[in-house]
């Protein structure tokens, strides 16, 4: 059908045809053999080709679409099995209607400003390919309108294309796009892919996969606008051994808020919905709201409630922004046998605060376990991490599970009131890695933690700041735990430039006085606390002197006034031969009388001048008297006590006196 002015499904209105059905407000068809079919200019060539048509020429201002209120149960419009179902035009409106195609696609696609859409054609169905520079309309369902492709084919080798969405906006929808498939091989369904401009304003979007059966492939959820705010998408995989694609987003910007939910749960023995959001400028989680007594949580969730590993969740974004109470989650259910997927997050900047306005959802990123699996991984790659007012970075094991492990890699990692956090029931301790910091800081109850309750050992803390400092306030209970309860405290293990407020202490209880790092064991054997800081070197930084060799054979010695003045000292060898192959000698030194030359000497004949000439009076030399401390027996065998002895050879060592 097509209509450049606009089309019109009045209330109640029902497709009857055994085919695809495409709607359309283009100006015209373009054909293969070069036949143009326009509805605005009257023809002159034949209306009959058998040309294959190639694409639909949009005008440049297209008309609208609009599907009105569907009233009768299980009605609408709808295409046979495995047919597609494509409204092309301005802008689309659902307002009440219902767009069903089972095992089929529906494509729903606004263009402004002109554009061609190419057409591919094949046995069953046809797909549309978008003009990538071409302006999209709006895509408005609303008033209960929904969206079917499901998938509940009996047979062999069926697909399901799913649901293809190219607008501007899209607002307030559910969409669903279920694949059923029962013991059968071969089955796909494509899920649906949404490529708006800006998606706003609740849309709700469903993509169950539920195959018993081989070689099933769900191909997920992909939305693609420019701003993506207050939607939910849930992709659910019942299947037995199948996998799942999941949920892809890409935007500008991504806002969940008041309770909408990304979720991707894992009902079956295969392995669980991914999920995937890619934003250039930011990413914010925050709020929740109550629906039937429930509270629903703002986030992103993949877990599972089977005894398949629950999906992966990844992350990439400029700024990551969760708070009052918006969590992001990597998950097990009660009673569930599967292990959680890893959550993985690449951002410049990550900020996570406050709790929700119940008080009882806490913002946070975490990794649980709940059943007997193994939790999730939790990866944090940023610049900047802020957790504060109650926030939480946590991988814990709340029941039998073992906690998984976090790692953080930042330059800056700033805690206030925030908690990063590795904790066990029963299984082993979760591990906590913190590196590449140039800076750690620690403020008002902040806390970091491998604590293990029960019988579970503690786990471990690596905190590397090799060029960086660790920092917390003394006095605001800001702690560093390995701790355990029954079984074996964890290992803490720290390398920083240098540790400022923390106290390491090695006994129980924790101390809320002071700030601490702490591994020990209530009942269990305590952990290891290990500090790596370089040696601090005091003479690092000063300038070097210039040293002025003594000569050695000068004696040093302090000044004396009382008893000795000019004196001038040879302290000899000290009985030491001058070569190792020259004989001892004995300490004295012989020095013989010297007789003036008289030739030199005339005093007597000299005549001086008579002048009067005043004499300083010298002071009196006192010969200090001191106690003899040994003696030595000179060549004539005499005895001759010494005050102090001399450094002579083992053969000629003076007796000691007592």
């Amino acid at each position: 059908m097509i209509n450049p002015n606009g089309i019109v499904f009045g209330s109640n209105s029902l497709l009857n045809i055994g085919g695809s059905f495409i709607g359309t407000t283009a100006d015209s068809i373009n054909f293969a053999d070069g036949t143009i079919f326009s509805a605005k200019v009257p023809q002159t060539t034949p209306l009959l080709t058998v040309s294959v048509p190639l694409g639909l020429q949009m005008g440049q201002i297209s008309g609208d679409i609009q599907v009105e209120k569907q009233q009768l149960p299980n009605q609408g419009l709808g295409v046979s099995t495995g047919k597609t179902l494509g409204l092309l035009g301005g802008n689309l409106i659902l307002d009440g209607g219902a767009l069903i195609a089972p095992n089929g696609e529906i494509t729903l696609g606004g263009i402004v400003g002109g554009g061609t859409i190419e057409l591919n054609l094949d046995s069953q169905k046809q797909t549309f390919t978008f003009p990538d520079d071409v302006t999209f309309a709006n895509v408005l369902i609303k008033n209960g309108s929904q969206i079917f492709a499901n998938n509940n084919i009996n047979n062999n080798n069926q697909n399901s294309q799913g649901i293809l969405t190219q607008a501007n906006q899209l607002m307030s929808s559910q969409v669903f796009a279920n694949n059923n498939n029962h013991h059968h091989h071969h089955q796909n369904s494509q899920g649906f892919f949404i490529h708006p401009t800006q998606l706003i304003s609740s849309p709700f979007f469903t993509n169950n996969n539920n195959n018993n059966n081989n070689n099933n492939n769900n191909q997920g959820i992909f939305i693609q606008p420019n701003q993506l705010i207050n939607f939910q998408a849930f992709a659910n995989n019942n299947n037995i051994n199948q996998n799942s694609q999941g949920i892809f987003i890409q935007a500008n910007q991504l806002i969940i808020e008041d309770g909408s939910q990304v979720s991707a749960t894992n009902f079956g023995t295969g392995s669980g919905s991914n999920i995937t959001v890619k934003t250039s400028e930011s990413i914010e989680i925050f709020g929740s709201r109550t629906l039937d007594e429930n509270i629903l949580t703002s986030g992103l969730f993949t877990q599972t409630e089977g005894s398949g590993d629950a999906g992966k969740l990844d992350i990439t974004t400029g700024k990551l922004i969760v708070e009052n109470g918006g969590q992001i989650t990597a998950g097990t259910a009660d009673n569930s046998q599967g292990n959680g997927g890893t959550l993985t997050i690449n951002a410049d900047a990550v900020e996570i605060s406050g709790k929700a306005e119940n008080n009882q959802d806490t913002s946070g990123i975490f990794a649980r376990s709940r059943g007997t699996g193994r939790a999730g991984e939790v990866n944090v790659n940023t610049n900047n991490l802020t957790i504060k007012d109650g926030a939480q970075v946590t991988v814990s094991g709340l029941e039998n599970g073992q906690a998984g492990n976090l790692k953080i890699n930042a330059n800056s990692i700033k805690l206030d009131q925030g908690n990063i956090l590795a904790g066990t029931s029963n299984g082993d301790g979760g591990n906590i890695t913190l590196q590449n910091l140039d800076l750690l800081l620690l403020n008002r109850n902040s806390l970091i933690s491998a604590e293990a309750r029960n019988q579970a050992n503690g786990g471990n803390v690596n905190i590397n700041a090799k060029d960086g400092f660790i920092v917390a306030a003394p006095g605001e209970n800001s702690d560093i735990l390995a701790n355990a309860a029954k079984g074996n405290g964890g290992n803490i293990n720290i390398i920083a430039t240098s540790i400022y407020g923390l106290v390491n202490r090695t006994q129980q209880p924790i101390d809320d006085s002071i700030s601490e790092i702490n591994a020990t064991s209530e009942f269990g054997l305590n952990g290891t606390v290990e500090l790596n800081t370089p040696d601090i070197q005091p003479e690092a930084g000063l300038t070097e002197l210039p040293s002025i060799p003594i000569e050695s054979e000068l004696a040093q010695g302090c000044y004396e006034p009382n008893y000795t003045q000019s004196r001038f000292v040879i302290t000899g060898r000290g009985g030491l031969p001058t070569l190792p192959e020259k004989p001892l000698t004995a300490d004295s030194v012989r020095v013989d009388w010297v007789s003036p030359d008289v030739e030199n000497q005339r005093i007597e004949n000299l005549k001086l001048p008579r002048k009067l000439t005043r004499f300083r009076r010298q002071p009196e030399i006192k010969n200090k008297i001191v106690e003899a401390t040994g003696w030595i027996v000179n060549q004539q065998g005499e005895v001759l006590l010494t005050a102090t002895a001399n450094n002579t050879s083992s053969l000629q060592a003076p007796i000691k006196c007592k």
